[in-house]
């Protein structure tokens, strides 16, 4: 029965966010299908008996699969830290995407579930430590703005490229992935590198 119920939910939600994907469908559709995928997580772990620890595993897998190393291998080669930063940017704001739907679900379940709450919390300290990384980098060069310490600036950039941020301009406001990304990356260097 568990499994019965699990492969309808994922049928469901699959062939929804799939129209919401393929441009058969609206930005309705789309939303349909991102919820669709969020109550496809919680269902799963409720038809298997399973807990958001499964959430957890599943997130670090779907990262594994899409070779986060070697997405950032640009950013971690960089010759300059202006060049790492800008790298960083555009490798991270083109993953939201993909990993939006286990994030959004992480995030919704924290609050009442200490281990979503310490999956996301994991995950936020390892994408910490890249922005940091790219801070430093500036910092190293002699490039980063005296308008902000590091730990400022660190700040500042986690916060303009958070999943939040870029469900409110990709999602409430339209903007395309490729907005997203360029804006992001316009202000990274604007607000951060020193003239």
């Amino acid at each position: 029965m568990r499994a019965a119920c699990c492969a309808r939910w994922c049928q469901c939600g699959l062939r929804a966010n799939q129209d919401g994907r393929n441009g058969r469908g609206d930005r309705t559709a789309r939303a349909i299908g991102e919820l669709v995928k969020r109550a496809i997580i919680a269902q799963i772990a409720k038809c298997t008996g399973h807990d958001s620890h499964d959430l957890a595993r599943f997130h670090r897998q779907k990262r594994q699969a899409a070779n986060v190393d070697a997405r950032l291998l640009a950013s971690r080669t960089a010759n300059s830290g202006v060049e790492r930063l800008a790298a960083f940017v555009e490798a991270w704001g083109n993953y939201i995407p993909e990993i939006h739907g286990v994030a959004r679900a992480l995030i919704e379940m924290q609050d009442s579930d200490d281990a979503a709450k310490l999956a996301w919390a994991d995950r936020m300290s390892g994408l910490r430590q890249g922005f940091e990384a790219a801070i430093r980098a500036l910092e190293e060069d002699g490039k980063l703005s005296a308008d902000y310490s590091a730990k400022e600036a660190t700040d500042l950039l986690s916060s303009l490229l958070s999943v939040q941020t870029w469900e409110q301009l990709t999602q409430t406001c339209g903007w395309s992935q490729r907005q997203f990304v360029d804006h992001a990356k316009a202000m990274a260097l604007k607000l951060f590198v020193a003239a």
